[in-house]
């Protein structure tokens, strides 16, 4: 640029670079970019340009260096020149791209300046293929992914063999050799390893429960370990065979029955009492046990049967349950039917919680049956408390013996039976004054054995009377039939309550009604020849010597105050009664009926069990009129006078008599005192 000026004229300049050129000064010296000049000669003007330098930023991203190629300075690139830059992975890293102003994964890289860049290289680790096979049975753990798996370089894994039940670690083959385990691999390439299992010999079978005995319905599994060649345990309990000295359990077409029943996961249980002789095999293994099949067992006595309150009197009892059994776990419907109408095909362990809820409603209502005048207020103490002292049950129901020849079932043996369960020393020593047996009848008339094709030989045909009485002081007085032979004697009086386990508490109570009935008139009687039992039947049951019908007074067993009619436990009718507060010469009188005895709340529970389902005798008019009818007998400090013969008496408590009978007829006592 140029031209002519007027002097004195003042002129400004610029200097204008092209791309990739910077301005760097004027041939005067001047740096001045734009300038003013004042013209006052001729000046010939020089605008110096130079090529621009740009800076580019090396990142690396990993580890690993860039080198550069190419610079004019430090960092420092001419414009238009080509730089050139080589990434260099470090020891187990590669080179993977570039990033920033420049992309690919060229290697090396070749960039045209053409302004400041940053420019990054990236490297990864190099990871290998780690796979691990195994030989056998075991499985290998890995400490950080599990196998086959990649990993970086230089990462250290732990392997560990597991072996499976009945194998053993062997060796580390492959990429390694060792027999360490775990062992440690250290990955700087792919590597292929071998984990090697040998199979274990089992040496010795071992049976760690063996038995004695076992009683029939109960169930057991031998627990088996075997001893590998390693010394290692494993449980056989499920993998061994039990077979009996003739043949498996499970075959049933033996002429023999068996004495075992099988069950599943190798369990068994008792079918019939006898000597069983077991072989317990696994593979070539066999080692041998014998035991007892036992008839009965001892249970233990829970709370529900153990008396905690108190009481003036404490009375042991033995329990004694016959439970029939087809095999060990039905019930025996050809032995002892379960029930009277229908067959019911309970389990044995159904039968025997049926049972047992029964003998508890039983005990709770005897023992709230003795306190006198009570009600359901539960402020009157028991008199008594039933304690049992044995609870036996029996799964093979005999032996029998005839001891009444009018009927065409058999009675239990008693003398044998007792011999065997011990009774004597209970009687003796342990102060037991009852037995309670329950069974399940037998008999021709029984609709169950009439209609489901139950053999009819008379031979099979069982019961048990309702009571039975064994005394030292007064013979057999009981309600039932008075044999004097059939039952033990000894030292102390003691009473058998037979119950039928077709039926419930309520029956079971009912028989203790007619022992009560039997064992003070008894009393009476021997104290009043000419009047009989005018006290006990006449004024306080309430019988009319002419009639031999109920009159309003207390009632008995088969007949409540209100009704003629036997078993008539829940009429409605209304009638006067003194038996709230009776006294020989007449009390004070009430209405009373079914709602009277039926609708007292009493402060334990009336629900038994069935044999598939709960029962309730909330509001059973029998067990509740029974359980009204007890509480209403003269009992512990009744203070009842009593005129006879014109002398002044009281009234004893009558249950003390009945309780302690021994003491009662040897010391001449009476229902009066």
């Amino acid at each position: 640029m140029g031209g002519e000026y007027d002097e004195g004229t003042t002129v400004s300049v610029s200097a204008q670079p092209e791309t990739g050129y910077e301005f760097v000064g004027w041939s005067d010296g001047s740096s001045q970019n734009p300038r003013t000049i004042s013209v006052s000669e001729n000046l010939n003007l020089t605008a110096l340009f130079g090529k621009q330098q740009f800076s580019v930023s090396i990142n690396t991203q990993g580890e690993g260096t860039v080198a550069t190629s190419g610079a004019t300075g430090q960092g420092s690139f001419e414009y238009g020149s080509s730089a050139r830059f080589e990434a260099v992975p470090a020891a187990g890293w590669y080179f993977d791209s570039w990033t920033g102003n420049a992309s690919g994964n060229n290697n090396p890289l070749t960039v045209s300046i053409d302004g400041p860049k940053s420019i990054t290289a990236v490297f990864k680790r190099k990871k290998f293929d780690l796979t691990v096979t195994v030989e056998g049975e075991g499985t290998v753990t890995e400490q950080v992914i599990v196998q086959p798996g990649q990993y970086d370089y230089e990462t250290q894994v732990k392997l560990t063999a597991v072996p499976e039940e009945g194998w053993e670690f062997a060796n580390w083959s492959g990429d390694i050799g060792s027999t360490e385990n775990p062992v440690t691999v250290t990955i700087n390439t792919a590597k292929n390893i071998i984990a090697t299992f040998e199979k274990l010999e089992i040496i010795s079978i071992e049976i760690l429960n063996p038995i004695d005995s076992l009683v029939i319905s109960r169930v057991h599994k031998f627990q088996v370990e075997g001893t590998y060649s390693n010394g290692n345990k494993v449980d056989l309990s499920d993998g061994v065979e039990l077979l009996t000295a003739y043949r498996a359990i499970l075959d049933y077409d033996s002429l023999e029955p068996p004495i075992l029943t099988a069950l599943d996961n190798n369990q068994f249980t008792g079918r019939k009492s006898g000597l069983v002789a077991l072989d317990i095999r696994f593979q070539n293994l066999q080692i041998s046990t014998e035991f007892a099949v036992v008839p009965f067992e001892y249970m233990p006595i829970g709370d529900d049967l153990i008396s905690s309150g108190e009481c003036q009197l404490r009375v042991p009892i033995v329990i004694i349950n016959y439970f029939p059994t087809t095999d060990g776990v039905m019930h025996n419907e050809e032995v002892g039917p379960s029930g009277f109408w229908n067959l019911n095909n309970p389990t044995v362990e159904q039968s025997r919680r049926k049972v047992h809820s029964d003998l508890v409603l039983t005990k709770n209502l005897v023992e709230y049956g003795s306190r006198f005048r009570d009600y359901g207020s539960d402020t009157i103490d028991p008199y008594i408390c039933l304690e049992v002292v044995k609870y036996v049950n029996l799964y093979e129901v005999g032996p029998y013996k005839k001891l009444r020849p009018e009927l065409e079932a058999s009675d239990l043996d008693y003398k044998s039976i007792f011999e065997q369960l011990g009774i004597e020393q209970s009687v003796n020593e342990d102060g037991v004054k009852e037995i309670w047996i329950t069974i399940f009848p037998k008999s021709p008339e029984y609709p169950t054995v009439l209609n489901n094709n139950i053999s009819n030989d008379p031979n099979t045909f069982y019961n048990i009377a309702e009571t039975n009485m064994s005394s030292p002081v007064s013979g057999d007085i009981s309600n039932s039939f008075r044999i004097n032979d059939d039952l033990p004697i000894y030292d102390n009086t003691y009473v058998v309550y037979g119950y039928n386990a077709h039926r419930g508490p309520d029956t079971n109570v009912h028989n203790r009604g007619h022992q009560v009935e039997a064992q003070l008139m008894w009393l009476e009687q021997r104290k009043s020849y000419t009047q009989g039992n005018e006290l006990f039947w006449n004024k306080f049951v309430g019988i009319n010597p002419n009639s031999n019908k109920p009159i309003g007074r207390s009632g008995m067993t088969h007949f409540p105050p209100n009704t003629d009619v036997d078993y008539d436990y829940c009429n409605m009718t209304l009638f006067e009664s003194d038996i709230m507060n009776w006294t020989p010469n007449g009390g004070e009188k009430t209405e009373v009926n079914c709602e009277t005895w039926r609708n007292i709340n009493y402060p334990f529970s009336f629900n038994s069990y069935g044999f598939y389902e709960p029962q309730s005798y909330e509001y059973d008019a029998h067990s509740k009129w029974l359980l009204f009818w007890f509480q209403s007998i003269p009992g512990y400090q009744n203070n009842i006078p009593y005129e006879k013969d014109g002398v002044e008496y009281t009234l004893t408590n009558w249950w003390d008599l009945i309780y302690n009978w021994d003491e009662a007829v040897t010391q001449g006592k009476t229902l009066w005192e």
